[in-house]
């Protein structure tokens, strides 16, 4: 049973007045005499205004309706959020990928600032309702722990856009080909820790780079929150809380978390991780990666263009999980079958005319509207839409071409992406070329007993101020000792001490949360 559940049949939402607009429910445009609407949007800094966006000026001249953008830069909304949220006189929408967060939708719903849905998404909203009713987990997915769904989440589903593996593991296939092995390393098949150990130890000290100079980084981790992804060959998922059988569990409290961070300090101890690894930026690892001596054998990316020189730089392949042994069998944490962003769109009490806003906003959710918008690419400039509903690749996005920044927008896109019509084109995104395999390869080597928690999962807003504040706390001391353990070594006594302030922090209160609320959604 759901709390949720429990309380949507308890809660409606308030009708608004009738403004005697003539709204076309069912295609376009969306009003005979041209409207305008007000919002609210984030653009990335050097990004143009949506006022100059392309897509934006042709969906005006389509639905009839003209918006006033306020572009806020993605850099200053933390600290801009708060004083507009204050203010009397609200733009009718505000929208961006992940503009809001679950608390900030829930505690501003309720509160009055943003407009109940749910009574009118069935009549205004046809595409939003026709995703709903397939897929009644989005829809349980957008309804508040108070009952009401005040934001249409931006959603994209496996193969859609949304991709089942995030960050893996890549090898350096040049320093492979020239090390001495004493097994025949293949990237597709586990390694043992004993052979990983190997590799890097031959990346050290067999000179792969062939600069006879010794500047050879055997591992560096494009991020130290990209290194507890190893843990889950060891029978653990990052480091937070994730579900064993039906538990809820603090990583850092299993016994196969100390094992893996013994493991890793045997490699710190031999120099065969990168001696920056808790401390570089982005800029220092891309600089690394990008040196021309090449000086990186092993590491992790998105994808393999994310460890790229250019187009032509094959020097990095995916490579699958360690073998841990112990009975663990090789593993990494999967990703939630579809990406679901709450608070990307929401339509406020300031609404003149939350009909036509209710409307428009349906309109950005339709197949061919929301693959341009997720995609980055313009019908009629990038793609060509065939008479069979298929899409034909007119040109790839060329980032360095003049122009090509102010066709689409960029943070403020709203969709909703199924993998039928991400597959309807007939030249993939990069990415997808890039990632499908990956997924297809990783799909082998699912986690078995232990899950990532549900993101499904929406609390009150009370529990999720509490679990803020004490994670605010938990994940600093967390990655502060995993440091520590990593490059000086753990011992009993420390490792006792840790778990005995780790819950005098609060964590098994938090873990409690976790479990209550993952028990109510089964």
């Amino acid at each position: 049973s759901s709390s949720q559940t429990a309380s949507s049949s308890s809660q409606t939402s308030s009708q608004p007045e009738d403004t005697g607009l003539k709204i076309n429910t069912t295609g376009l445009p969306l009003v005979e005499e041209p409207q305008t609407i007000t919002v609210c949007a984030l653009i990335q800094d050097g990004r143009p205004g949506n006022a100059d966006v392309r897509f934006w000026q042709e969906l005006e001249e389509k639905t009839n309706v003209h918006v006033e953008w306020t572009d806020v830069l993605q850099s200053a909304w933390t600290e801009k959020k708060n004083v507009m949220m204050a203010a009397d006189n609200q733009p009718d929408i505000y929208q961006s990928m992940g503009i809001f967060t679950d608390d900030d939708v829930l505690s501003l719903g309720s509160g009055g600032k943003f407009l109940a849905l749910q009574d009118y998404i069935d009549e205004y909203m046809p595409t939003v309702a026709g995703y709903f009713a397939e897929h009644p987990e989005w829809k349980a997915s957008s309804t508040a722990p108070d009952g009401n769904i005040y934001s249409i989440p931006n959603i994209m589903e496996v193969g859609g856009g949304h991709f089942s593996y995030g960050t893996t593991p890549y090898i350096n296939q040049n320093w492979l080909a020239k090390v001495d092995l004493s097994f025949d390393c293949d990237p597709m098949t586990p390694m043992t820790l004993e052979q990983f150990k190997e590799v890097l130890t031959a990346f050290k000290t067999q000179d792969p780079n062939g600069n006879s100079v010794a500047d050879e980084i055997p591992w560096s981790p494009s991020s130290v929150g990209n290194l507890y992804d190893f843990g889950a060959s060891f029978g653990f998922l990052r480091n937070g809380v994730y579900i064993k059988g039906d538990k809820a569990v603090w990583s850092v409290t299993e016994p196969e978390f100390r094992a893996f961070v013994e493991y890793l300090h045997s490699l710190w101890v031999d120099g065969l991780m990168d001696v920056e690894t808790f401390t570089q930026n982005g800029s220092m690892y891309n600089a690394k990666l990008k040196n021309a001596d090449d000086i990186i054998g092993f590491t992790t990316a998105w994808r393999q263009g994310s460890t790229q020189y250019d187009a032509e730089d094959d020097r990095f392949v995916a490579c699958v999980p360690l073998d841990a042994g112990d009975g663990h069998a090789p593993a990494w944490p999967e990703e939630n079958s579809f990406s679901l962003d709450r608070g990307a769109t929401v339509v406020t009490t300031s609404a003149e005319n939350p009909e036509l806003c209710l409307r428009w906003i349906d309109n950005l959710c339709t197949p061919e509207n929301s693959l341009q918008l997720n995609s980055a690419q313009l019908i009629g400039e990038h793609l060509e839409v065939q008479p069979d509903g298929t899409y034909k690749q007119l040109r790839p996005i060329d980032w360095n071409r003049d122009g090509e920044y102010n066709l689409m927008p960029g943070v403020a896109k709203k969709f909703i992406v199924t993998s039928d019509e991400w597959h309807k084109q007939d030249v993939l995104p990069p990415v997808s070329i890039q990632k499908d395999p990956i997924d297809a390869e990783y799909a082998k080597y699912e986690p078995q007993g232990m899950a990532l928690y549900p993101a499904s999962i929406w609390m009150t807003s009370e529990d999720a101020k509490e679990i803020n504040i004490i994670k605010s706390e938990i994940t600093s001391y967390i990655d502060t000792t995993f440091a520590a353990w990593v490059t000086e070594g753990v011992t009993d006594s420390s490792w006792e001490e840790f778990q005995k302030t780790f819950s005098n922090m609060g964590a098994d209160k938090a873990l409690e949360i976790y479990q209550r609320y993952y028990d109510e959604q089964k």
